[in-house]
């Protein structure tokens, strides 16, 4: 009996991880970093609307969600993450993301500008690409805090994150 159980929450887990977004006019993909346990995988009906302006290029540009002030802004530790596309003379776009259960998060964002898939930064540490965060913090001498950028998803909303150059 437990084997069985096993295998349709392995099944289960598969099928939720592999679900990507439909994004309104771009591709967008998504994955999870995390696996979740059972009681996490009910998903909320509510839809998270992302619109991100001031595109200035048209490179990739990569969202993470984080859940915890533990793992916000650290490399490797987003819960989900997903890549807009963007298309020649775009300034602003959006995207629907419906595969959150409800709860607090964070985004952070950037224009991959290179394509290495990574945020670049100068000798102290500044980012040299454009990039964003929930509530548009715009930091002054330390990366913005996880407490200043988080937000409660209990119902569908919209975020507009602003790049900063």
């Amino acid at each position: 009996m437990k084997s069985q159980i096993s295998i349709v929450l392995f099944v289960f887990t598969a099928l939720i991880t592999a679900q990507t977004t439909q994004p309104v006019s771009m591709t967008a993909k998504s994955f999870s970093r995390h696996t979740s346990s059972p009681a996490s995988l009910v998903q909320s009906k509510n839809k998270l609307t992302i619109v991100v302006r001031n595109i200035k290029t048209k490179n990739t540009i990569r969202i993470g969600v984080f859940r915890s002030q533990n793992t916000f802004l650290k490399d490797g530790q987003t819960f989900k993450e997903y890549i807009l596309t963007v298309a020649d003379g775009k300034s602003s776009l959006s995207m629907v993301i419906d595969d959150l259960e409800e709860g607090e998060y964070a985004i952070a964002l950037y224009q991959d500008l290179n394509e290495d898939k990574k945020l670049n930064r100068n000798f102290f540490g500044v980012p040299t690409e454009p990039f964003g965060v929930s509530h548009n913090i715009r930091p002054t001498f330390a990366p913005p805090s996880y407490s200043e950028c988080k937000f409660s998803y209990f119902s569908s909303q919209t975020l507009t994150i602003s790049l900063i150059e």
